[in-house]
């Protein structure tokens, strides 16, 4: 079954702000959701958050010690991949969606083919209702949302993430987004969807392991939009 996994830390009241968008999301019925969580003192609230998400497949994986940014990623999708999921959705507790993010990945993964890395929701272009169903590719990554195929991350993905940092230059451009968006796009010759209007929203502003106060309004999407009817979406 098509999965969306859930990174969770130490922010329950994002993670609330998080779920309530995607309840909304039209069709997250059909999918099972996975919560990786990790040990802090917030466990227990986190868990009373997700318990309040109604959802008829979902399942709390707690993490024996705490796995961090760069490896709790990597562990959810692979725990989703080896169970069996053909594609999988990477959420996390400070991301809220548009209620179409779903239908979105629908189309999208019917405009993919074997050059597709993977299908991003997130873009911070300015607000432009006239291309709101437009979808494009391009070569980049943004980490904000995104999702990606078995034989992706079987071929391209699992055995290349970046767990420590070791992939920057000079202590710049490390992690595993980095890594997938300078080092394995090109590298691979691959090319990511994206849709023109985003339809995720970082709003992790407090706590964070990399975004602080400053730095949190350069990762707004000026074009989100939390409520979106159905579209006909188009390739560009």
């Amino acid at each position: 079954m098509d999965t969306i996994v859930f990174t969770v830390c130490s922010r329950p009241s994002y993670l609330e702000e998080a779920l309530s968008s995607w309840s909304a999301a039209r069709g997250i019925q059909n999918w099972r959701v996975v919560f990786m969580i990790e040990p802090t003192p917030a466990t227990k609230r986190q868990a009373e958050v997700i318990e309040n998400f109604r959802h008829p497949n979902k399942q709390l994986v707690f993490n024996s010690e705490r796995l961090g940014v760069l490896v709790n990623p990597w562990a959810g999708l692979d725990k989703c991949f080896s169970s069996g999921a053909e594609f999988t959705i990477l959420a996390e507790e400070d991301v809220i969606v548009s209620s179409d993010v779903l239908e979105y990945f629908d189309f999208a993964r019917g405009c993919s083919d074997d050059s597709t890395l993977a299908i991003c929701a997130n873009n911070r272009s300015a607000l432009d209702e006239s291309k709101v169903s437009e979808v494009y590719r391009l070569e980049k990554f943004d980490p904000l949302i995104w999702g990606t195929w078995s034989d992706q991350w079987h071929s391209v993905l699992r055995d290349t993430w970046d767990k420590d940092y070791s992939t920057g230059e000079g202590g710049h451009y490390a992690g595993w987004d980095h890594n997938i968006n300078r080092r394995l796009i090109p590298q691979h010759s691959k090319h990511v969807l994206f849709p023109h209007q985003s339809r995720s929203d970082h709003i992790g502003e407090i706590a964070g392991t990399h975004c602080v106060p400053e730095f949190f309004p350069e990762t707004q999407a000026p074009c989100f939009v939390l409520d979106r009817a159905p579209l006909d979406y188009v390739l560009i």
